[in-house]
């Protein structure tokens, strides 16, 4: 059952999760002083991992929220083998390079909660 599954993944008709191993994330928006970077502590972090790695779905653009936030976040992803950066739009919404757009509930409180 494990190899039909990896031989499809590899050809392109299952898509892996948008996330497997995170090792950073930071998030950057436009602030009164300009660009401002927040990095997470490492509690915020392991808990931003757990919400980017189990919530976030690929959707197709139209299923987005209408509702753009007043800001755009910059969530920057470091990953095992590369480092990703995706546009916070909407509350739940995400945009990545090539096209693609993401569901998540979650780390829009990451993005706009203080930093601790």
């Amino acid at each position: 059952m494990i190899l039909p599954t990896i031989l499809l993944m590899a050809i392109g008709c299952i898509e892996g999760p948008p996330f497997t191993e995170i090792q950073d994330i930071s998030i950057r928006h436009i602030g009164a002083n300009g660009l401002v970077k927040r990095d997470l502590d490492a509690k915020e972090l392991s808990r931003a991992q757990a919400c980017l790695i189990q919530k976030t779905r690929e959707i197709k653009p139209e299923a987005a929220l209408q509702e753009l936030l007043p800001t755009t976040y910059l969530i920057e992803v470091t990953e095992k083998t590369e480092i990703r950066s995706f546009e916070l739009y909407t509350q739940q919404n995400l945009k990545g390079n090539k096209g693609r757009y993401y569901h998540n509930p979650c780390i829009y409180a990451f993005a706009v909660a203080p930093p601790q």
